[in-house]
């Protein structure tokens, strides 16, 4: 099971949590293709905001985010700023 599948059922249940204070998370998808990101999101019933990024520039409009080398999840705090990114190491 890759870092995805563990984080995710952990991520929605903060997701659906943490809504109400404004929290978002927001899924990023670089290196996928289009029908394996869209299966998983179907297989792990996720209801937060997730794009799909083959070139990289989505991840670029985020302060901060860096492109990196698996999909990972910024959650936005309730002023649109990234609060947490994981993988940590994508910076």
């Amino acid at each position: 099971m890759g870092p995805c599948h563990a984080e995710e059922q952990g991520f929605e249940a903060l997701a659906t949590e943490d809504a109400s204070k404004g929290v978002q998370f927001v899924g990023i998808n670089e290196r996928d293709n289009l029908d394996a990101a869209l299966s998983f999101e179907r297989q792990y019933h996720v209801t937060y905001p997730s794009l799909w990024d083959r070139t990289a520039s989505l991840t670029l409009a985020f302060p901060g985010a860096t492109p990196s080398t698996t999909p990972f999840t910024i959650i936005l705090d309730p002023q649109g700023q990234i609060a947490a990114k994981a993988p940590d190491s994508m910076d």
